[in-house]
C-alpha cells in the first residue's frame, strides 16, 4: 500500500512539474531462438512507450539516462511443444543476474513474472536474459512484456 501512495505522489509531483518523467513498455510475440546464443539478452519487436529515452528495443537493454528509483515488470508466457523443455528469465543490472523467473518442465505453457525496484545511477543497463534449461537451447513461442519507469530522482 505504501508503494502505491508514493507513485501516487510521484505522478502527481511530475504533472505538477510538467516533467515528462522516464517510462519505458516494449514486447515481444514470437520465438526467440537461443541455440546459438546461450543465455541471450531478450530482444523485442515492439516499442509501445519510450518516454525519456533509455531502452533500445533491437538490442535489449534499458541505459539509465538519470539517477533514481527506478520499477522494472517482466511478464511473459513460454507455450512448450516438449514437455521436459523448461524456461526461465533473469533480470540483470550491469551484468549482475538481481531478479530470477522460471517455468517448470513436465507442463503444456508456463507463466513468468518479475517484479524488481532499484535505485540506479545514469548510465546503468538493465536487462532480461533468457535461460534455457532444455537440452537443444532454444524457446519457442515467448510471448512477453517488458517495462520501466522513474519513480523517483535521486
Amino acid at each position: 500500500m505504501k508503494f502505491l501512495l508514493v507513485l501516487k505522489r510521484t505522478l502527481e509531483s511530475r504533472s505538477e512539474s510538467k516533467d515528462e518523467g522516464i517510462f519505458f513498455h516494449v514486447s515481444r510475440e514470437s520465438s526467440f531462438n537461443s541455440i546459438s546464443h546461450p543465455m541471450s539478452t531478450v530482444v523485442y519487436q515492439h516499442q509501445l512507450v519510450d518516454i525519456g529515452g533509455g531502452i533500445d528495443a533491437a538490442s535489449g537493454t534499458f541505459t539509465v539516462p538519470r539517477d533514481g528509483v527506478y520499477s522494472f515488470n517482466f511478464s511473459g508466457l513460454k507455450l512448450h511443444r516438449e514437455r521436459d523443455e523448461t524456461m526461465g528469465i533473469d533480470l540483470r543490472m550491469n551484468g549482475k543476474v538481481i531478479g530470477v523467473t522460471r517455468t517448470a518442465a513436465g507442463i503444456d505453457c508456463g507463466t513468468l513474472s518479475l517484479t524488481a525496484v532499484l535505485q540506479l545511477k545514469a548510465g546503468d543497463r538493465v536487462e532480461t536474459i533468457l535461460r534455457n534449461n532444455n537440452k537443444d537451447g532454444i524457446c519457442r513461442d515467448l510471448h512477453c512484456h517488458f517495462t520501466g519507469a522513474l519513480l523517483n530522482l535521486v
